[in-house]
């Protein structure tokens, strides 16, 4: 086979030096110590033989043996025998020269394969680190054998027109473990192409299984060429696979001048599609829901308002706040109080009262043990336990008896810090505004939480229109003097765009 065919069927595309340092360098020390790594992909080993040499190197240089214990896990597969011979010869000799002392058995993990007869007795979450240059094989090039063998794998992300290293990139992220890592280099057309779609969605949307995908760095060569007999256009992306409810961080993007990298302000959407845009604080979003690029959530909800929060109190001393109850004074410990914004009556981002709430539960929203409440806070507790009765009818038949004083057993207690987008949950129009949510919690309204980085006046523009009013008034409940309700039911399928 000629290396014209060879790269059309097998994708065979090998990496450069500069490259390789670039996609290695997408994992922290912490991250190869101790680590089990692959190449679901790995040729002749033009990114597993210099991840290994670093991995040497920073024995050499710590002599933690966390370094040691990874170059023991290097796993490679490939469909080319005699790749995989030169392979097992490069790592060898490379290894060799930087610890002489030290003997390796890389054979017992190279694996002469395709990648595509292991999916069905995949192994998921259990690399910590994968690296790839996957085949780079159009959907049209796939034979027939292997594209039944994808769809029998019943694969999320890869559709009946994807080229085949989304099947790479899937493999890939079962393989991972929640918190690993993988660093690829595939064409750049999944940031656009509608076979990318799901792999964007999962990158971005919120999850509807137990880990979703965090994509860390983007860096897109956009139409330079740097392989040296393959017309494509790549694109460098690192991945943390994490916990479904875990906040995503902001991904760092690089753009190509055919020199070098500069990174960029943000990663912008249009018609579902992806592009890196160079203008600050502008991004350009069209063809989506609000549920596609937010989460909303909603505030405190206790069932006995009047029972929890107070909007009239005063210091009594070092240890305690004098709170005003259904009309009687009571004497609650700082500690078990804290701020709650009521967004119904919030002015210019104030509320119109210091209102507090009684917090039995931890920063985590742990329900705190009952002995513990009674130990530390006696005077709270006493004040719980005077309204025991109606506490306990609220959530009947759905908590334990003994969780009688949590403020909602249902939803999720968190603290939202810093500034942040709200809405009252009742209003005549659209009265979305910036609020300081430090050590704050909210109630009767929503949080408008950005999957991806918008600034907060961006959003405000998104969500504070006239076509915003109208599409309430279509599809919301109204209430008396024209309220609407402002609710994730109804603001979650709002068109932008």
């Amino acid at each position: 086979m000629n290396e014209k065919i060879e790269i059309k069927h097998q994708g065979k595309v090998y990496t450069p030096r500069w490259i390789a340092e670039i996609m290695i360098n997408q994992f922290s020390n912490t991250d190869l110590k101790n680590a089990r790594i692959m190449d679901p992909g790995v040729g002749s080993g033009n990114l597993l033989v210099p991840l290994a040499r670093r991995l040497a190197l920073k024995f050499r240089e710590t002599r933690d043996k966390g370094y040691l214990k990874s170059l023991s896990e290097l796993h490679a597969i490939d469909i080319d025998g005699d790749a995989l011979q030169v392979l097992h010869d490069r790592l060898k000799q490379s290894i060799r020269q930087l610890l002489p002392t030290y003997t390796f058995d890389f054979s017992k993990h190279i694996l002469h394969a395709n990648i595509l007869d292991q999916l069905r007795g995949q192994k998921e979450n259990s690399f910590d680190v994968v690296i790839s240059n996957p085949p780079y094989v159009k959907y049209s090039n796939i034979p027939l054998e292997d594209k039944s063998k994808i769809l029998a794998a019943k694969f999320k992300l890869f559709t009946r027109q994807s080229d085949l290293y989304i099947a790479f990139f899937e493999f890939a992220i079962n393989s991972l473990k929640v918190g690993g890592k993988l660093s690829f280099i595939t064409p750049s057309s999944w940031l656009r192409s509608a076979y990318g779609l799901d792999l964007r969605n999962y990158l971005m949307k919120a999850p509807t299984q137990f880990s979703k995908g965090n994509l860390l760095a983007l860096y897109d060569f956009a139409d330079h060429q740097v392989f040296e007999k393959a017309i494509t256009y790549p694109a460098i992306c690192c991945i943390k696979k994490i916990k479904y409810d875990q906040k995503r961080e902001t991904p760092k993007v690089y753009l190509y001048d055919g020199k070098s990298f500069s990174q960029k302000n943000c990663l912008g959407i249009d018609g579902g599609k992806w592009f890196i845009n160079s203008k600050p604080n502008v991004l350009k979003i069209s063809n989506y829901k609000v549920n596609d690029l937010f989460d909303i959530v909603s505030g405190i909800e206790t069932s006995a308002n009047s029972i929890f929060i107070t909007k009239k109190s005063r210091d009594a001393d070092n240890n305690c706040r004098e709170c005003v109850f259904n009309g009687r004074t009571f004497l609650i410990e700082k500690p078990l109080l804290k701020k709650i914004l009521k967004l119904s009556v919030l002015k210019d981002g104030k509320d119109t009262h210091d209102r507090f709430i009684i917090y039995p539960h931890d920063r985590d929203g742990n329900l705190l043990e009952e002995s513990f409440l009674r130990e530390k806070y006696p005077k709270g507790y006493e004040y719980l336990l005077l309204n025991k009765r109606i506490l306990e009818q609220r959530y009947k038949g759905i908590i334990s008896e003994k969780d009688w004083y949590t403020i909602n057993p249902i939803k999720t207690l968190k603290f939202y810090n810093g500034p942040q987008v709200v809405t009252p949950e009742m209003a005549k129009y659209p009265k979305f505004q910036i609020v300081d949510l430090t050590d704050s919690l909210f109630t009767s309204g929503s949080l408008i939480l950005a999957r991806m980085p918008f600034p907060l006046e961006k959003i405000l523009s998104i969500f504070n229109t006239d076509r915003m009013a109208e599409y309430i008034k279509e599809t919301s409940q109204i209430f008396r003097e024209s309220y609407y309700r402002y609710s994730k039911r109804y603001l979650g399928n709002y068109p932008i765009g």
